[in-house]
């Protein structure tokens, strides 16, 4: 009876394992999926092939590869490769890209013996708090092999680690499916569906064509309204920093970065991407320290942190958002620059890579 009863908990396990993956035969997930974010995760292991191939090629143009988050995936390839004819741009940003996946892709360019010829290696303080408000673990889920997690277990926190397991085993935490998408896709018959498997096509075609990069179909200076920018900032302070912790394992996966382009003497560049006025403000002006602490705010605790790294291996760090590096300012929320900027903001970072040696 009682070796009966220890294999109970075991038996429910697997029940609930079983029963938890019936909503993912026969294409049913496209009933209420919200988001084709997986798509890019996706899409940069295959790019990577694509790029070791393209680095056989005789007289090829130097590549410049771009590790990034959201706000670098709206390169305009027509306007790069119109402009730096020497050069062609393989884009690794994922939406809430942070420096464990960074990590990730140059350990995995390493093995392959993929070697570019330059790297942009985009940083920002909202992927370093340790204890947003709003978990961060898209890359973790979506983004990052088991064997990754096992080698560096160690710069993983506890809870990082159970959410891996939880959303790696059981695919409706990690979905979340709302019955009521369900039945409004159902509803609308082959309508809702169409749609959504139009956009899923449609992200990993621009994807494929532009070599990782998603442009803004909005070409125009979106409106510029004070009122929208200045909820939508605080709504994301509120979010992602605060509290505001620096973390110690994506500030260990940023040094292990580095320290691996180096040593293959690849060329870097470390860049915080530009973001609205006022989230910037609140990044230099609003102290985030506990009482009792001295003073500081999350520009004060990150950007020491990550000059000194760079610093350290002699990588050039671009600040675009307190310097004059560019001048554009136009945004659709408080952290995506709009994209009648991106021709600027690429010929900054144009600017300062080609005065590196």
């Amino acid at each position: 009876m009682e070796r009966k009863l220890f294999f109970f908990p075991l038996l429910l396990f697997f029940a609930a394992f079983i029963l938890d993956k019936q909503l993912y035969i026969g294409g049913f997930e496209e009933t209420f999926l919200r988001t084709a974010t997986f798509l890019n995760y996706e899409h940069k292991v295959d790019m990577l092939d694509e790029l070791a191939v393209y680095l056989q090629t005789p007289g090829r143009r130097k590549a410049l590869v771009v590790l990034g988050n959201s706000r670098t995936m709206s390169f305009e390839n027509s306007y790069f490769d119109s402009k730096y004819k020497d050069w062609i741009l393989f884009n690794f940003s994922v939406p809430g890209g942070t420096s464990d996946y960074f990590l990730y892709l140059t350990e995995e360019m390493k093995a392959r013996g993929i070697h570019p010829d330059m790297v942009v290696l985009t940083v920002t303080p909202q992927g370093f708090n340790e204890t947003p408000a709003v978990p961060m673990d898209e890359v973790l889920i979506s983004g990052l092999p088991f064997r990754f997690i096992v080698k560096h277990v160690g710069d993983f926190k506890t809870d990082d680690l159970m959410n891996y397991a939880a959303k790696k085993l059981f695919w409706n935490y990690r979905y979340r499916p709302k019955a009521e998408v369900i039945i409004s896709r159902l509803e609308q018959h082959e309508r809702g569906l169409r749609v959504f498997r139009q956009f899923r096509y449609q992200t990993a075609t621009a994807l494929h064509n532009n070599r990782g990069s998603v442009p803004f179909q909005f070409q125009g200076i979106p409106a510029q309204n004070e009122d929208f920018l200045l909820l939508h900032a605080k709504n994301t302070w509120n979010d992602f920093f605060r509290p505001y912790k620096l973390s110690t394992g994506q500030v260990n996966f940023t040094e292990k970065t580095i320290q691996l382009l180096r040593g293959q003497n690849i060329p870097t560049l470390m860049l915080w991407a530009r973001v609205q006025k006022n989230l910037r403000n609140m990044k230099e002006t609003v102290v985030v320290t506990p009482s009792g602490e001295p003073p500081r705010t999350v520009r004060g605790l990150w950007q020491p942190r990550i000059q000194a790294i760079a610093a350290k291996y002699s990588v050039r760090f671009v600040d675009m958002n307190y310097g004059n590096t560019m001048t554009c300012d136009h945004f659709y929320d408080s952290s995506h620059l709009a994209q009648v900027c991106f021709p600027e903001f690429t010929d900054a970072i144009m600017k300062e890579i080609q005065t590196i040696k």
